[in-house]
């Protein structure tokens, strides 16, 4: 009887702020994407950490490197803890999903149920997404608003300069 090879996966875990990297939420991610691997057999080829990167863009460094490797073959799933941890923005999820389906690599949440081989998967993915989306620009109009109102007070916006 032949015994199939366990899924190769990249593990892939990210933080927004310099200032979060040290509040353990990179290592909590990525724990509870191994523990979610390890629970269904894969195999953990790679674990991908971005420190302090927005996901307003995908032109992160180690995203793009997560990109490049997936070409080669190296893994069949990216594991993500959140998808807001892989992108906020709607565009940007579409794309990507659908590369990914060119090459034939899953991406696959820890924390989240959903399955991109059936359209009801994909419209979850689609409405999460947009949600993601929204939180970007509400937060982006909030912290414009607040600093607006930071430079009507006479405040200062920003570091201090020299």
């Amino acid at each position: 009887m032949l015994q199939s090879q366990p899924e190769k996966v990249a593990i892939y875990v990210r933080v927004s702020s310099e200032m979060q990297v040290d509040n353990y939420s990179l290592d909590a991610q990525e724990v509870a994407c191994q523990s979610f691997a390890k629970l269904r057999d894969w195999q953990v080829v790679e674990v991908f950490r971005e420190e302090g990167a927005s996901a307003k863009s995908i032109e992160r460094p180690v995203f793009q490197e997560m990109i490049q490797q997936a070409q080669t073959g190296h893994f069949d799933i990216v594991l993500v803890h959140k998808l807001d941890r892989f992108s906020r923005k709607l565009k940007d999820m579409i794309e990507i999903i659908d590369y990914f389906d060119e090459i034939g690599i899953a991406l696959v949440s820890a924390t989240e149920q959903f399955d991109l081989s059936t359209p009801q998967g994909k419209m979850m993915v689609n409405v999460m997404s947009s949600v993601n989306q929204w939180y970007l620009d509400n937060l982006a109009q909030e912290i414009s608003k607040g600093k607006r109102q930071r430079a009507k007070s006479g405040d200062w916006n920003g570091t201090l300069s020299y």
